[in-house]
Order: C-alpha cells, then structure tokens, then sequence
C-alpha cells in the first residue's frame, strides 16, 4: 500500500520534486531546516516577491510555519512514538505545507490552488528567464539575511518615497507627477541615471564612491540578462553616464540596455552600498554588527524608521525626501494597507492596460489579479463533441428562420381573397371544343 502524501491532492512525482528542490538546492546548510536566507533564494529564483506579496508578506509568513509546532518520529526500544522538536525549523513538512498556504492566499478564487501556485514554484509558467537575479556573493548573501530583510521592513515608507520621487517624471518636474501607488501598480523600474543621481545627491558619489565601484555595484545586483544588458555594461555604459552627470551636461533620456531598477532591486542597491561603505571604512565588524551598519547608512542617507520621519535638510536627497511627504500626505502607508488598496482598485488596473505602454505592465502580477476576481472558465468538452453541438446549433438556428419566415408569409397572405387561377393562352377555347365534341 501506497504512503499517503503529505498535502491532500499532492501527487507523490510532485513530492519528489519539491524534495529534490528543499534539500538539493535551498536547504543545504543545515539538514531538514531551510535558513532564513535560503528562504529567500528560492523567493528570488522564482520572481515572487512583487509589490502585493512583498518582503513583509513572505517574511511573516516564513515565521509563522518556522514558529509552528512540530512532532517527529522517535524510535526508543524498538518502539515508535511522537515526540514534539523542541528546536524550531522550517522543515520540508513544513515547507510542503508553506507551499499549499502560499498557493490558498495567491489564488484564493480558485477551487484548485495547489496545481497553479506547483507552476509558480516549478517555474513551468515561464519559457526562459527573463528576470534577473542579483548575484549571491557574501556581501548580497548578509543582505538576504533575516536581520537585514527586517530592517528594509522598518525602512519602507522612506524608501518608498525616495523610490517614487527620483522617477525621471517626478525628479525633473520638481514636483509629484506620479504617485507611489501609480509608480507600484505601473511596475515602474528606476533608470541607472537616476540611482547615480540619487548617489550624487546625497554627495556618496564620487566623494566616498567611485565610478568603477559603481558599476560593480550595479552588475552584482541587475547584472545583464540579455544581449543589449550585456553590450550596456561592456560599452562603459555606466562611466559613460557618470561623466555627464558630474560634468553637468547629463540630459535624461531613453538609454537602450539599460538594466534599471526594479524597487527590490533598489532596496538592495542601497543596502548593499552601505555595506560596501562600512567595509571600506572599516567602522563596522560585519559579522557582529551588520544590523548596526545598514541602519547607520539608512540614517546618514536621511531615511527613517516608518512613522518616525524626522524632517532633514543636509543633502538634496533629504530636501526630497521631505518634498514628497510634504505634497503626498496620504501616500504614507503600512505595507498591509497596501495589498488592500491593490485589491480593491480594479479601476485603475484598467486604466493602465488601456492607456500605458505594454512593457510598463507587470503581466505575470496583472494575471494573478485578475484570477482572483474571475470565475474559472469551464472544462473544455471534447473535440468531436464540440463539433457536433456546433452543427446542430447551426441546424436550429436555419430551422427557426425559417419557421420565421413563414409565419411572415402565413401573417402577410391572411387577409388577401384568393386569386383566381388564371389561364393560358388557349386554354379555354380548348376547353369549349372538348366540350362540344363530348356533347355530339
């Protein structure tokens, strides 16, 4: 007889799969328990960290199936019994049951979750990866830690703000042209112009940062996932931008291949930055004092813990900083607020596919949007049935036409007197002689 699975409806290939997936790529540090950063790994590998299910969504939900009760299997005597692990993991039981969870939340108007939210983590929704994923050296590694994710958490609202004010549409207008929540629900991505900017601003670049060290910061975090990223950053795209900038002749424009900065990406560029800053100063140990290092760098950039900003005016970064909450109040919100508003504002969803270029549209987020408002499309039918039906439709559609169409007739001919039966030429002398011959 067959061992159960796990999760009801889960087939024992899939099972196989996921295991093969938990222990031989994430969970490889520690037996049977998937680390924090590991957790995070599998996130990025499989592009599912988007502004709905953010860092705070997935990092809520990690801890609590970590944080869950579990019992294991103890052989004492020759007998088995159940023991509750007193030491808490994200264990593959509880990894199969995160992915279930994952797959209730994500397409909650599915009746069946699990084989949709399978795709998503077997990455049988996409042909070729085209999203990109930060190289995993020690220092983006820290970055993915539990420590630093929580930070980022705390820090949100600033960066939001610094995020939506250096759009180029807002940057250069000197004012706020486009919201946060256009900026998040258009998937807008940040130029690599604007980040040197932001840098140059808050007078990092090329004071305490150097052109060289900018580029390398940029490969390590969107490093090139095709040809023209590729041809960008080997033709000096980076130098090139940074010169005009410092010498002041930088106009904006459209550069092709340029990598840009999804909002992830840009939480993680300025993290890292820190980081880099800290171990070339050498003011922090960061084995010991990570924590301490990005928040002194979040705090010399002027950002602030949220609901705590702190009006400054050292850098133009800060100026902006203050600008946008100055003139967007209501744009200050908790991250839990914010899937709820993108649940409810349908409208504006369909605004931007409507009237917005198709590449600012995040398609695989709209898709998911969308399914939890629609109903599932019915089975499809077999195809020669389908074919049949098709032509007895046809059939009845003729026939009631025609039915119609007599009942006009009938309808039109009603009150008409009947028409005498004319006759053909000669036909009635015919008669007479006929007549007459009958008569002799």
């Amino acid at each position: 007889m067959n061992e159960p699975t796990i999760i009801i409806g889960m087939t024992k290939d899939d099972e196989k799969r996921l295991d093969d997936i938990y222990g031989q790529l994430y969970a490889k540090s520690e037996s049977n328990n998937m680390k924090f950063f590991e957790y995070m790994q599998l996130l990025l590998d499989r592009d599912m960290i988007t502004a709905k299910y953010n860092l705070e969504f997935y990092y809520d939900l990690y801890y609590q199936f970590y944080n869950q009760e579990e019992y294991i299997t103890v052989v004492t005597k020759g007998k088995k019994s159940q023991v509750k692990d007193e030491v808490p993991k994200f264990s593959r039981t509880k990894f199969l049951k995160w992915i279930e969870q994952l797959g209730i939340i994500m397409y909650s108007g599915h009746k069946k979750t699990l084989p949709l939210i399978l795709k998503d983590i077997f990455q049988e929704n996409k042909k070729k990866q085209e999203f990109k994923v930060m190289v995993y050296d020690e220092i983006n590694k820290r970055i993915l830690s539990e420590q630093a994710i929580k930070i980022l958490i705390d820090f949100q609202q600033d960066f939001q703000a610094l995020f939506t004010y250096y759009q180029p549409e807002n940057y250069f207008k000197g004012e706020i042209m486009l919201s946060w929540k256009e900026v998040r629900l258009m998937n807008l991505r940040l130029p690599l112009s604007q980040a040197i900017i932001l840098l140059h601003d808050a007078i990092i670049y090329p004071n305490q940062y150097s052109t060289d060290n900018l580029e390398d910061l940029f490969l390590r975090i969107v490093p090139a996932s095709h040809s023209k990223e590729t041809q960008f950053y080997s033709q000096n795209g980076v130098s090139s931008i940074c010169d005009k900038i410092i010498n002041g002749t930088w106009k904006h424009k459209h550069i092709e291949g340029d990598p840009k900065l999804s909002y992830l990406d840009f939480q993680f560029m300025i993290t890292r930055l820190g980081l880099d800053l800290a171990q070339k100063e050498q003011k922090f140990d960061l084995k010991k004092e990570m924590p301490q290092a990005i928040k002194s760098f979040f705090h010399y950039l002027g950002l602030d813990e949220n609901g705590q900003h702190q009006p400054k005016d050292l850098t133009k970064v800060q100026q902006l900083i203050n600008k946008f909450y100055n003139q967007t109040p209501s744009e200050i919100h908790q991250s839990k607020q914010l899937v709820e508003e993108i649940d409810e504002d349908i409208q504006w969803q369909n605004y931007l596919i409507l009237s917005n270029k198709p590449e600012l549209l995040d398609y695989k987020q709209l898709s998911k949007f969308f399914q939890t408002d629609l109903p599932e499309f019915p089975e499809l039918k077999g195809e020669k049935k389908l074919v049949r039906e098709f032509q007895d439709s046809l059939k009845e559609r003729d026939r009631k036409i025609e039915l119609k169409r007599l009942a006009e007739e009938a309808k039109k001919n009603k009150n008409k007197p009947a028409a005498k039966p004319q006759q053909k030429k000669g036909e009635g002398a015919m008669k007479y002689c006929i007549i007459q011959q009958i008569l002799k």
